[in-house]
């Protein structure tokens, strides 16, 4: 009798003659029996999802005028607006010297009458302008996965995915999930959320949360993703752009983002992955469009919710090796499936989607 791969309707690179004997859910560490006589287990492990960041009510307003001393750029205009949030200025025709025009910059002070950000142009616009403050929120990176023969432990971790977050003052990063591991098999958990002004959330086989990059271990043996690329263990996470999308992987994609460029913003939808989706990103504009959660190889990342006003932008979950994501709902973003990455969330008073927690499936 003989056997070829394409009977394997799961694809699950499993070794023939095994059997699926247990999977692990329930977070944390806990203990594992296996029967006396098996000396190895072929275990597939996927880490925790990192969930999409949060951040504080966006606005936009008029500015009345402006001027950039070489250090610091003031701007005269009404606003509500805090010290670490991203703003964009646009309109500001400018009188004498170089632009005051700038895309995605920190409040480094604010009071209801002013804000100021750091600046090395010399410029006066005594012309009106527009400022917008954050509008796009990273979705958080899927979980890695591992998958290979090991000693039998009696001890098993299943990585629990990052939980969402609130911003109700301030802009708040997602949080990363954790890590997974059975005996010599273990795969990290993907990274929480970023802000505008860098790119989305990464995933890979270890925790990692700098923009642009994935992990440069893959506990498969697989090389790491360069910046905006493909890879072969995770997507590396997406540069800014108008509606950015988080990069594929073979294992799990990168968070979605996008920048604010207008009154308008569509949010980056979470990269593709064969074991866990990223989750989108959310958007905050006059009319936000919130990205989709990436999907896995069987399920669907969720849904973000579009629409005029304060009340849309949140992104959906990414998907996840055994289950669909999450679809937004209003302000909250959705959660990811398991090892799916969590969708971003656009205002405060709205959460942000939570990853999706780790699973590990022993064979014997």
């Amino acid at each position: 009798m003989s056997a070829t791969i394409y009977s394997n309707s799961s694809f699950s690179d499993t070794p023939y003659g095994l059997k699926l004997q247990q999977t692990i859910s329930a977070t944390g560490t806990s203990s594992v029996t296996i029967p006396a006589g098996i000396n190895r287990v072929y275990a597939i492990v996927i880490g925790g999802g990192g969930s999409g960041a949060g951040v504080r009510a966006a606005e936009q307003g008029t500015i009345t005028s402006a001027v950039g001393s070489g250090t610091t750029a003031t701007f005269q205009a009404a606003n509500t607006l805090a010290v670490g949030q991203y703003v964009t200025t646009t309109g500001l025709p400018i009188t004498t010297g170089a632009t005051l025009n700038f895309a995605n910059n920190p409040v480094t002070s604010a009071t209801a009458t002013q804000f100021t950000i750091a600046s090395g142009n010399v410029g006066t616009s005594s012309g009106t302008g527009t400022y917008y403050s954050v509008a796009s929120i990273g979705g958080g990176g899927a979980g890695g996965y591992s998958a290979g023969w090991t000693f039998v432990s009696n001890t098993v971790t299943v990585g629990t995915g990052g939980a969402g977050v609130t911003a109700t003052s301030l802009n708040l990063l997602g949080n990363n999930g954790s890590s997974s591991i059975y005996g010599m098999v273990m795969a990290g958990g993907g990274s929480g959320g970023l802000l505008t002004g860098t790119a989305g959330a990464s995933a890979g086989a270890t925790t990692q949360s700098t923009p642009n990059t994935t992990s440069t271990v893959s506990y498969t043996g697989a090389p790491a993703a360069g910046t905006n690329t493909y890879g072969y263990a995770a997507g590396g996470a997406s540069g800014n752009g108008s509606s950015a999308f988080g990069n594929s992987g073979v294992t799990a994609g990168g968070g979605g983002h996008s920048a604010n460029v207008n009154a308008t913003a569509n949010g980056g939808v979470g990269g593709t992955g064969f074991i866990g989706g990223g989750g989108g990103s959310a958007c905050s504009t006059l009319t936000s469009n919130g990205g989709n959660g990436g999907t896995s190889d069987f399920y669907a990342g969720g849904t973000g919710t579009s629409g005029t006003g304060r009340t849309f932008g949140s992104a959906g979950g990414g998907a996840g090796f055994t289950g669909a994501g999450s679809n937004a709902s209003g302000l909250n973003g959705g959660n990811g499936g398991s090892g799916g990455g969590g969708g971003g969330a656009p205002i405060s008073g709205g959460t942000s989607g939570s990853g999706g927690n780790g699973v590990v499936f022993l064979y014997y």
